[in-house]
């Protein structure tokens, strides 16, 4: 195997297929509310991965809507993760999130959650409800903490609100909890030196971490990263070199890490650059036949653990 792929972890922990139901709870952001700022992150517009219907229905009804469409499409599945994906998704009281959490949970079908959200913007008492919530429900609960860079130079360059120490507290106390833990990660920010990949790589297999995300950097409408490319455009990766710079990370990543992407597909509307013509789909493919062809695998210049 040349890298773990979150496809082969759902069939060998379910032996079937398990599809995610995107939701919005309808949440916001301490980097949009005041309280670390009010623009976002400088690369951040939540259209691209938050269908504004789904805030026209209840939670359950979006949820039972999803499994609808997903059995529609598949045909054959009937076990779910609720995905909770806009914004910041444990940003709000405990109260709140216990009913919301318990609301997707009751729901047929679903198995588990995913939540993601910030790691400024987790507590004991949430891990705690989390873990309870997950052995009543006999759940997978995986918090996916936005990590997006190792460098504080850049977090703070792109107005993230956080360093990564705060990343790295919020995934050890996650991981102390069994809760499952998620990371994601950019790769092409024009200031950071090629070799950010492997070291990512190196970084990340030292922590205790459940799944990887990996994007490249666009740069989307109505953000105020794209607002700078419009005036002032840089240059950005090749596709090209974007495949070997994950392909570094990868041979550098702990062996065990599941891979849950490998890029990112932005609705094509609010894409400024870089326009690749490639699905993720072949984005995997291509990346696959390179390692082939490169003889490398996922963790093989990892550090010992």
């Amino acid at each position: 195997m040349l890298f773990q792929k979150y496809a082969d972890y759902i069939r060998h922990t379910y032996h079937c297929r398990v599809q995610k139901i995107t939701v919005d709870a309808g949440m916001t952001c301490p980097n949009r509310d005041g309280t670390r700022g009010t623009t976002g992150c400088i690369y951040c517009n939540n259209q691209s991965f938050a269908p504004i219907h789904l805030k026209e229905f209840s939670l359950p009804d979006q949820i039972k809507h999803g499994i609808r469409l997903s059995k529609h499409r598949y045909k054959k599945v009937d076990k779910y993760f609720v995905y909770f994906q806009a914004y910041s998704n444990t940003y709000a009281p405990l109260e709140k999130l216990h009913q919301l959490f318990t609301q997707a949970l009751a729901v047929p079908g679903v198995v588990g959650l995913c939540i993601g959200t910030r790691p400024d913007c987790i507590d004991e008492a949430k891990l705690a409800m989390l873990r309870d919530l997950a052995q009543a429900h006999k759940a997978s609960i995986t918090l996916e903490y936005g990590l997006e860079s190792i460098l504080d130079s850049t977090l703070e360059r792109i107005h993230r609100g956080h360093n990564v120490n705060c990343f790295v507290a919020a995934l050890q106390k996650t991981a102390a909890y069994g809760l499952l833990t998620s990371a994601h990660l950019i790769l092409g920010f024009p200031w950071e030196d090629p070799t950010i990949a492997a070291r990512s790589g190196t970084f990340l297999s030292q922590l205790p971490l459940n799944f990887l995300k990996i994007h490249q950097l666009e740069i989307l409408r109505d953000t105020p990263l794209g607002q700078t490319y419009q005036t002032h455009p840089f240059p950005l990766l090749s596709e090209f070199a974007y495949y070997q710079q994950v392909i570094d990370l990868l041979t550098h990543l702990r062996a065990d890490i599941i891979i849950e992407r490998l890029c990112n597909e932005s609705p094509r509307d609010l894409v400024l650059a870089p326009r690749w013509q490639t699905s993720a789909d072949q984005v995997a493919r291509t990346i696959t036949q390179l390692m082939q062809q490169q003889h490398v695998t996922q963790g093989m210049y990892a550090p010992p653990v």
